[in-house]
């Protein structure tokens, strides 16, 4: 069962935001992945788009959107709620496609739609159901001005959809949506961050030395793999592999790190050389905090690039 971690919201008045305080949710970016990274927050109906700067976020433009009609955490098909999570980009449909797929109804989402990968692994694990939540257009932007006026997707005008298309990437750009965004001093966040690199960092070290015991304290006993199994079939197999009079030589690059209240998504670029295995791929992990606050790895994936 995913860990809850409960953080304390800092209430700030707005105009007293400023260098001092950052918002935790991006907590690093790489050019090759994560470029830009988007914030959607459903309270105030903004869309906050960042781009990297030599790893951190830097705010570039914000846009006024429009969420779903009911408040509150999507949960099922149908309820008309907004999603909350990290989410990717997967593709872009213009016009033409919509309307091809959906006939006259496809007008309404104007100019395109971006459509995202919810349910995502943790909705997956937590049941959430439901799909079809885009980031999309609309051939009437007075909707925008309700704030609360979709099926559950994010909403923005026919202008400001078109700006924002030009700065995504598909699968490279990471979708946070928040209800609402809270700040942390800048040395709390940059602790939070160290934890988070220091955790990855450790992890991959342990894997690059074949020191299995410290390797698999990395992972939590909810662990699962599609292809490996569950902690203790992955534990197993790892444990055989490790024995293996091989020393492989791992590289990791390209680091970005994304985090959403009760769990972070880290994406990395792995090239693996052994006796028996030479591929470089993209890896990622999912990691939760357990009931002592310690980083854990619910979540592993790997594919060739």
């Amino acid at each position: 069962m995913l860990s809850r971690y409960i953080l304390f919201i800092l209430l700030i008045p707005c105009t007293a935001i400023s260098a001092k305080f950052i918002s935790p949710y991006i907590v690093q970016l790489d050019d090759e992945f994560s470029p830009y990274a988007i914030i959607v927050e459903k309270s105030t109906h903004q869309l906050y788009l960042y781009k990297n700067n030599q790893g951190l976020p830097e705010l570039v433009k914000k846009y006024q959107v429009a969420t779903g009609k009911i408040t509150g955490l999507k949960l099922k098909e149908g309820d008309k709620k907004t999603p909350e999570g990290i989410y990717n980009i997967l593709q872009f449909r213009d016009a033409e496609n919509l309307i091809k797929s959906y006939g006259k109804t496809g007008e309404i989402y104007g100019p395109g739609a971006l459509t995202l990968n919810y349910p995502n692994a943790i909705d997956k694990m937590l049941n959430r159901q439901g799909s079809g939540i885009w980031i999309h257009s609309t051939d009437d932007d007075s909707r925008i001005e309700k704030g609360l006026d979709s099926r559950g997707c994010v909403v923005l005008r026919q202008k400001e959809f078109n700006d924002l298309h030009q700065y995504t990437k598909l699968k490279n750009t990471p979708v946070i949506i928040v209800q609402d965004k809270y700040y942390l001093p800048k040395e709390n966040w940059h602790n939070k961050r160290q934890e988070l690199i220091q955790f990855v960092d450790n992890w991959a070290m342990a894997w690059q030395e074949k020191d299995f015991e410290t390797y698999i304290e990395h992972y939590s006993k909810s662990f699962s793999n599609a292809r490996k199994g569950n902690y203790y079939q992955y534990r197993n197999y790892k444990r055989r592999i490790f024995r293996k009079k091989d020393k492989p030589i791992i590289n990791f690059s390209n680091k970005t790190i994304l985090f959403h209240n009760n769990y972070a998504v880290v994406r990395i670029k792995q090239d693996y050389q052994s006796k028996f295995i030479n591929d470089i791929g993209e890896k990622t992990l999912i990691l939760s905090l357990d009931s002592n606050y310690n980083w854990k790895i619910i979540k592993e994936n790997w594919k060739a690039i």
